[in-house]
């Protein structure tokens, strides 16, 4: 068992979950999840997705239209147009004001999925004000909302940053001094690259670098830069001689190539660029000399230990 685990977004009203979708529900405290918060995309599923809500003590629910409802019919797969435009022809207020009574409902805590979506052939000033407007309802609601952006960071940081809102930008994909910004006001996101990033950089609370300009912080990255080339060094040569398994040499390379960007991100924004190359150089010293000396070893005694 894992957990405990908050999805903070999900689509078991979707069809996909048809075959199953109780089935799988019913297994999720078992595996750690403690809550799941629904998400509705127009109003032909909000009443789905309120069902949910209501049969699982720990499932709540977000209601809002999603900016692929508004794609036109003869853009749609065989699935149709969404009701956005097969009941209400385009007009996305009016589906808004007939969802408005499902915010009374205690179980739905969100205003969502919205957002914009500049991948598929959507309207653009539709979907600005359709995002513009359920922004507005979530701060006249005073719930969060749940923000779904693909291929229209701009537009999205513009719009959030002149509201405010509270909530959760869904399956983010932008830069981790935006996620920084997003996150001063109170909107989350959580993928693995930020998560590092906050933790190298931008740790307290008042934005100061947790490594500031302090040596001794200096002589322990460089210090522990060189620990972690030997150690990768080390895997790679038994990989190479005693055919460890391909996913653990995998994990390392992954592991080395995302300590290796961040520690080049955090000496390039706070040391001299030579301090950098002086970083970069103590790795790939410490992978050298490990393979030189494991070699050695295994020329004299047949074997490797690490």
């Amino acid at each position: 068992m894992t957990g405990p685990i908050f999805d903070t977004h999900a689509h078991y009203s979707s069809r996909a979950f048809d075959a199953d979708r109780f089935a799988l529900l019913d297994s999720l405290p078992d595996k750690g999840v403690v809550g799941v918060c629904e998400q509705a995309t127009h109003s032909g599923d909000a009443p789905r997705v309120l069902e949910l809500a209501h049969r699982y003590p720990w499932v709540v629910a977000a209601i809002g239209i999603h900016p692929e409802s508004l794609l036109p019919a003869a853009d749609c797969g065989e699935d149709g147009p969404a009701p956005t435009v097969s009941v209400y022809g385009g007009d996305w207020a009016a589906e808004m004001q007939a969802l408005t009574p499902y915010y009374d409902d205690p179980k739905v805590v969100a205003v969502g999925e919205c957002g914009l979506d500049y991948h598929w052939p959507v309207p653009k000033d539709a979907q600005l004000a359709l995002f513009e407007a359920e922004i507005r309802l979530a701060l006249e609601l005073d719930k969060p909302i749940i923000v779904h952006d693909r291929q229209a960071h701009a537009d999205v940081y513009a719009l959030l940053k002149k509201y405010r809102p509270k909530g959760i930008v869904h399956c983010y994909s932008g830069s981790a001094e935006d996620a920084v910004q997003l996150a001063a006001q109170g909107l989350t996101t959580f993928p693995f690259a930020v998560v590092m990033y906050l933790f190298f950089w931008e740790l307290e609370p008042d934005g100061t670098p947790l490594l500031g300009d302090d040596p001794t912080w200096f002589v322990f990255v460089m210090v522990f830069s060189g620990l972690m080339g030997s150690w990768v060094g080390i895997v790679f040569w038994n990989a190479m001689s005693q055919r460890l398994p391909t996913a653990l040499a995998g994990q390392m390379i992954v592991f080395e190539t995302i300590f290796a960007v961040i520690y080049a991100h955090v000496l390039r924004m706070q040391w001299p660029a030579w301090n950098m190359l002086v970083g970069m150089a103590l790795l790939l010293a410490g992978v050298t000399l490990s393979l030189k000396v494991f070699q050695a070893a295994k020329a004299k005694r047949g074997e490797i230990v690490v």
